[in-house]
């Protein structure tokens, strides 16, 4: 019976060595997956705050077109504008508002004067522009004829080298033994341009 007790004993000891060390790998587990769980809850922390900031910008960037289209001027702008334009007509007498209707007629005939004024300068840059170009396409071809045909007739006047110590040019010079043709690399000058 004592061997029985033993064997329990030594057996309820081996368990409690299972626990304990199931335990410890339990709790470097949580360890681990707490540490992983603070990484993803910074990097969330991270992409939450990088997704309000480019949010942001993006309203930002939406105003910024929305006033571009209405004129350049915010909501709160123009009503400011309205409110003191009929302030202003509203203390204006009849025949003050008639000049000022005029002299803004006026203003609007010299914007479009200028307007036209800057058109036709522009109009006349480009025919400038176009004849330059031309011009200078002409010029460069009439450089290049000139510079082929000179290099031609350089060609033509120079005389055909000949063999040291013979009268005969050196393409009409017998070949060698042996070689289908020699031919001397420095009598085979490029043509001077």
């Amino acid at each position: 019976m004592s061997q029985d007790v033993a064997q329990w004993l030594a057996e309820i000891k081996s368990l409690q060595q299972q626990v304990a060390q199931l335990q410890q790998e339990y709790e470097e587990a949580q360890s681990r997956i707490d540490r992983w769980r603070e990484l993803y809850n910074q990097e969330a922390e991270q992409r939450r705050k990088e997704t309000k900031v480019y949010q942001d910008k993006i309203d930002t960037l939406q105003s910024e077109i929305q006033l571009l289209k209405q004129g350049g001027k915010s909501p709160e702008e123009r009503a400011a504008t309205e409110r003191q334009l009929w302030q202003e007509l509203n203390r204006l007498e009849t025949d003050e508002i008639k000049q000022k209707f005029l002299e803004a007629i006026a203003q609007i005939d010299q914007a479009k004067a200028e307007a036209e004024r800057l058109r036709e300068a522009l109009s006349a840059e480009q025919i400038a522009h176009e004849q330059t170009r031309k011009s200078l396409t002409t010029a460069l071809g009439d450089t290049v004829e000139l510079l082929t045909g000179a290099a031609v007739a350089a060609k033509k006047k120079r005389p055909e080298p000949t063999l040291p110590g013979s009268s005969f040019p050196s393409s009409e010079a017998a070949p060698l033994a042996g070689s289908e043709s020699v031919k001397n690399p420095l009598l085979q000058l490029p043509p001077l341009d």
